[in-house]
């Protein structure tokens, strides 16, 4: 997941105080801008709703937004595993259709609980 959406520049992120607890998050971009990655990880046991934006985008037109999520399907959180009978039972899986407003910059997802997230912001006229 990191290496297909690997991106040279790292870019400033800042925390929301409704989601600071709650939400770990990386930004990279491509050094034209119009690729954008977010990962982010959810680190309890709930699901955490997050009202993302990104400035600085330099689309023209619409922008689209591909989610791949790892998580544990089971319901067994940190405690699961991949056993011989279900290999894919941790394992990505694409993610949540997204909304992504280009005039704001901005869509809200909703992150699985105990879960690794990739968010890809794709300018579509790029």
């Amino acid at each position: 997941m990191i290496s297909a959406t690997h991106q040279p520049r790292l870019l400033r992120t800042v925390d929301s105080a409704a989601w600071n607890g709650t939400l770990d998050v990386l930004a990279v971009q491509s050094d034209d801008g119009a690729t954008t990655v977010l990962r982010v990880v959810n680190v309890l046991p709930v699901p955490a709703a997050a009202n993302m934006t990104v400035y600085g985008l330099p689309c023209a037109g619409p922008a689209s937004v591909a989610a791949v999520e790892l998580y544990d399907s089971s319901g067994a959180g940190l405690a699961a595993v991949n056993p011989p009978a279900q290999p894919d039972l941790v394992s990505p899986q694409a993610g949540a259709n997204v909304a992504f407003e280009v005039a704001s910059a901005s869509f809200v997802y909703m992150f699985r609980p105990f879960s690794f997230t990739t968010l890809t912001i794709q300018c579509d006229d790029k």
